[in-house]
C-alpha cells in the first residue's frame, strides 16, 4: 500500500458514523472521499441523544465547542414516554463518574459540525453505491448513475440497508426487535 500520506480512502455513506470517520481519517493525513446517496446532508425533523462515550470522542476530535453551539446537556427528570403517554423510564443525564455528557440536538446540525471541518470536495453527495469488487492492488465502488471509483480501502457506513455488508459479512435481513436506541 501507498504511504499514509497519500492513501485513497473511499467512506460509502455520509451519516454521523461516515463523516465521524472521515474526520479522524483526515486529522491523521488521509486522502477522504465520502459518498452520499442523498442530494445534500441534512435529515429533516430528527432528534439525536449523544451518550457521554460519543461525545467524549467527538470532544476529543476538537468538536467540543461546535457540538455546545448546536445541542445542550439533557437535565435531571427527563424521561423517556411511549407515544401513548406511558412512562418508559427515567434517562440517565450522567455516566458512571457524574459527568454529565448527554446532549441532545437536531441530527441535521450535527452532521453539519461533522462536515464543516472537512476538505473542500471531501463529501460528493447524489452517489448511490451499488457495487464493489477489489483486487490485490486497488478496491472499485460501482455507482448508480455507471460510474465508478478507485481506492485502497473502502469504509462501509451506508447504514441498515447497506449494498456493502455482503462483502463484510454473511448478508442477512435486519429483524426488528421492537426496542429503539437512544
Amino acid at each position: 500500500l501507498d504511504s499514509v500520506a497519500t492513501m485513497k480512502i473511499s467512506i460509502i455513506g455520509g451519516g454521523i458514523g461516515g463523516l465521524a470517520a472521515a474526520n479522524a481519517l483526515v486529522h491523521h493525513g488521509m486522502q477522504v472521499t465520502v459518498f452520499e446517496q442523498a442530494p445534500r446532508l441534512g435529515e429533516v425533523g430528527a432528534g439525536v441523544f449523544m451518550s457521554p462515550n460519543s461525545r467524549r470522542l467527538l470532544e476529543r476530535m476538537g468538536f467540543g465547542a461546535a457540538l455546545a453551539r448546536v445541542g445542550a446537556p439533557v437535565g435531571d427528570g427527563s424521561t423517556y414516554y411511549r407515544m401513548d403517554g406511558t412512562l418508559v423510564a427515567p434517562i440517565l443525564t450522567t455516566d458512571s463518574s457524574g459527568w454529565n455528557g448527554v446532549y441532545g440536538m437536531h441530527r441535521a446540525d450535527l452532521l453539519d459540525v461533522l462536515a464543516s471541518p472537512l476538505p473542500q470536495g471531501t463529501v460528493r453527495t447524489d452517489h448511490q453505491c451499488d457495487g464493489f469488487e477489489q483486487d490485490a492492488d486497488r478496491a472499485r465502488v460501482y455507482f448508480t448513475d455507471g460510474s465508478t471509483a478507485e481506492f485502497d480501502i473502502v469504509v462501509a457506513a451506508d447504514g441498515i440497508h447497506s449494498v456493502l455488508q455482503q462483502h463484510v459479512v454473511e448478508p442477512s435481513v435486519p429483524v426488528d426487535s421492537g426496542s429503539v436506541a437512544y
